[in-house]
Parts: C-alpha cells; sequence; structure tokens
C-alpha cells in the first residue's frame, strides 16, 4: 500500500510538473501569436538560425529609403530625432520643423524613444526576445529599465545622443570642432558633453576623459543627462535586433567607419554628419571611402571611436550592471550593482552566445567566443583580466572586429586614449 500511495504521489507531482511547463509554454506562444503589439525574434545560437515572431514575421528592414515595414509600427514609428533643451525633457523641435537645427543653437541633437515592455528568455535552445509598446504585466513581461524614472519609478520618454560627444567649453562659450584638449572635468565648471554636427567626436588624447570624468561632462549638462550607459545600449541593442532580423549590424546596416589606416599619434574619427540627411531613418553615407552609419536617427552607434558605457563594472569574468539610470560609481561590486548571474566569455574572439538567464535577460554580454565575423553575433569581445570598465562599438581601425555588440572590457576605467571617446544620453 505504501509503494502504491508512493507512486501514486510521484505521479502527481509528475502530472503537475507537466502541467505548469504546458502552461508556461501556452503564454509563451500567447506572447506573439496573434496579437497586434508584440514584435519579436527567436535565434537558436546552435544552427545560428533566426525566425521573426509576432507582427515582426514577414516584415522587411530597409536601408537608405528602401522600404522599411518598421517604420510604421511602435514604438519604432514613434523614434524621432529632436532638439532637446538642457532640462532633458522640453523638445524644442524636431527634425524636419522649421526650427530644427544641429548646431546646437536649439538644444541637443537626440533621438527620442518611447518606453517599451519587454519580455527574453530561453526557450528548446533558443532565445526569444519580444518588446511590446504596450503595459504588459503578465509573468515575464517587465518595462525595460531605461525606461523607468530613477526618482517616481514610472515610464518615461528617454534620450539618445543622435551623434557622438563633442566638448562644450565653458570658458570660450563655443563647442569644441576640433577636439582640442581642452576639457575642465571639474563638476559644475559648466564644460559639457554635447550632441550636435560638424565636430571630431571627443577623445582622451592628451585629455584626462577617463570613464568617470566623461560622466561628468554630461553630468554637467542637467540633472536628467548621463553618458551612454548599460541601460539605454540594451534598450537601442533590443530593437535593433528584432528589427534588423539578426545580430549582425554591420551587414543589415552598415560597416561604419572601421577601414582608416591609423596613423599610430592622432584622434582620426571623423566628425559628426555624415548621415544627417537620413534623419529618423537607417543607412550608411560614403565620405571618402568611409561609410558612416545611422540606425533609427542615431549616429555610428558602432565604429569611428570607442566610446566608454557606464553601469558596467568588469572583476576577471564576471560582470555586475546597475539597473538605475544614474548614480554610476567606477569598479564597485555592492549595491546597484548586481551580478549577471553567470560568467562571461573567458577570452577574446568572435561572440557565439550570449548571457541569457533569469537574473540576466536585456543585455548583450557575450558568454562564448567561437565565433567568426560572419556567423552567429559577428562581432568581437575584447578581454582581460583584473577589474576594467566597459566600451562599446570599435574604432575607425576596428575593421570586421566592430560592430554593435563589440564589447572591449579590457580597459581600466581609468584609462584614457586618443580612440576613446563618450556620448550623452537623457
Amino acid at each position: 500500500m505504501d509503494e502504491l500511495i508512493y507512486k501514486l504521489r510521484s505521479d502527481i507531482k509528475n502530472l503537475t510538473t507537466q502541467s505548469e511547463q504546458i502552461a508556461q509554454q501556452v503564454t509563451n506562444l500567447n506572447d506573439f501569436v496573434g496579437l497586434s503589439d508584440v514584435l519579436g525574434i527567436g535565434w537558436n545560437p546552435t544552427s545560428d538560425t533566426y525566425r521573426r515572431l509576432g507582427q515582426a514575421i514577414n516584415k522587411t528592414f530597409g536601408v537608405n529609403g528602401a522600404v522599411n515595414d518598421f517604420a510604421v509600427i511602435a514604438p519604432y514609428s514613434q523614434r524621432r530625432v529632436c532638439n532637446l533643451a538642457d532640462d532633458g525633457v522640453t523638445v524644442n523641435a524636431y527634425f524636419g520643423d522649421g526650427n530644427y537645427v544641429e548646431n546646437g543653437t536649439n538644444g541637443q541633437v537626440m533621438t527620442e524613444h518611447v518606453p517599451f515592455w519587454y519580455k527574453a528568455y530561453v526557450e528548446d535552445n533558443e532565445i526569444i526576445t519580444l518588446i511590446s509598446p504596450t503595459v504588459k504585466t503578465d509573468t515575464g513581461w517587465s518595462l525595460h529599465p531605461w525606461f523607468i524614472d530613477d526618482v517616481t519609478g514610472l515610464p518615461v520618454k528617454r534620450y539618445f545622443s543622435t551623434y557622438e560627444g563633442c566638448l562644450w567649453d565653458s570658458s570660450a562659450s563655443a563647442y569644441i570642432l576640433n577636439d582640442a584638449q581642452v576639457a575642465d572635468f571639474t563638476v559644475g565648471t559648466g564644460d559639457k558633453l554635447s550632441s550636435i554636427t560638424g565636430a571630431k567626436p571627443i577623445s582622451g588624447h592628451t585629455q584626462n576623459l577617463t570613464r568617470s570624468n566623461a560622466r561628468k561632462l554630461a553630468n554637467n549638462r542637467g540633472t536628467r543627462w548621463q553618458q551612454q550607459h548599460n541601460n539605454a545600449v540594451a534598450a537601442i541593442q533590443m530593437m535593433m535586433l528584432i528589427e534588423i532580423g539578426d545580430y549582425k549590424s554591420q551587414e543589415r546596416v552598415g560597416q561604419g567607419v572601421v577601414s582608416l589606416t591609423d596613423d599610430g599619434s592622432t584622434n582620426m574619427a571623423i566628425a559628426t554628419g555624415d548621415t544627417s540627411a537620413l534623419g529618423n531613418g537607417s543607412g550608411w553615407v560614403l565620405n571618402n571611402g568611409q561609410r558612416s552609419v545611422r540606425y533609427g536617427g542615431i549616429e555610428n552607434f558602432w565604429g569611428n571611436i570607442w566610446k566608454w558605457v557606464d553601469g558596467v563594472n568588469v572583476t576577471d569574468s564576471s560582470i555586475f550592471v546597475s539597473r538605475k539610470n544614474s548614480g554610476f560609481v567606477d569598479d564597485i561590486f555592492t549595491g546597484d550593482y548586481q551580478y549577471i548571474g553567470e560568467p562571461i566569455a573567458s577570452a577574446s574572439g568572435y561572440v557565439s552566445n550570449l548571457v541569457v538567464n533569469t537574473t540576466n535577460n536585456y543585455t548583450s554580454f557575450p558568454k562564448q567566443t567561437t565565433g567568426s565575423s560572419s556567423t552567429k553575433i559577428g562581432d568581437y569581445l575584447y578581454r582581460s583580466t583584473g577589474v576594467r570598465g566597459a566600451l562599446l562599438g570599435g574604432d575607425w581601425y576596428g575593421g570586421a572586429f566592430a560592430g554593435a555588440r563589440c564589447w572591449a572590457l579590457g580597459s581600466s576605467s581609468g584609462n584614457r586614449s586618443r580612440d576613446i571617446g563618450s556620448r550623452i544620453v537623457a
């Protein structure tokens, strides 16, 4: 009798587990079948195959004026280049308005993004990524961290710099267009990180543009301003993955400024503004053999010059990230900074898989590096041991190593270099 009771209990437990698994699969299926407000993609890292999900099925991504079906689907349709005031909230003009300018006299040139909800998980060896502009309270769905106001906890619009950062020099009351090494990094001096056209991106050629000093220049613009950080970058990467249909940004959007012959001594990044005419769109522009890229109104998200990323602290193979959008600190691994749940790839190389788990399901950190420039993720990871900061995108001589998920996690946050810059978000 005891054996029979044990068997019945075991059968009931198994049936309960199976029922829960089926219920979760049904929930996952309902996330992207027949719903008008969910877009997604599935990627199998073993077979390196993709399938569009939900309203992304049969949709086409296009560059340089070609048909782009996503341009009329939220949240992509609500992504707009604008002039943003220093309060980080007031839009003075949108691209196409009569008073819209890109020289900084009517506000910083930024790309506006509206909140979206996301869900990401692994099922049957497939990484599923879903987004929706509609509030989602179902299991597994969350408002993307970038759109959470740190004070109120409510959804807010966010702004990502259209152009790579240059310096506003308070003492000269002028934008520095040639990367003259004159920045004053004292908090509150008025020197500010900026986003305008016609400026060589700021660098740490001889000035001390460490990650913390770049942060100060961004913060000097106002209380809502930061240099680009993990949450902002992750949101752009997630939108890009679903829109372009795979991880290969250089192949789908454009190579980027990555093939200059390095002179070994100067900041060779080209001036901002090559892609200005593309407005809210995506594509590339050829200039002296270099293909400046634009994705959804953002120029040179990769290539041209490395950009610091805040909110990411690295110690050996462990990454700690902050889910907040302010209050960033270098080289700490407690408090707001939480471990992503598993180690990243231990060696440099082309990324072949990503860390996706219940702790970390919204970033694109490398898990394995056995890929190539034409397979899997298609972007390179630079690694070293010790306490490190984070750089993204590659530079003017990065070649096929560069891309939207090309991470350099081998540089101290206190480093500065002629090929390291920054950009602002609000």
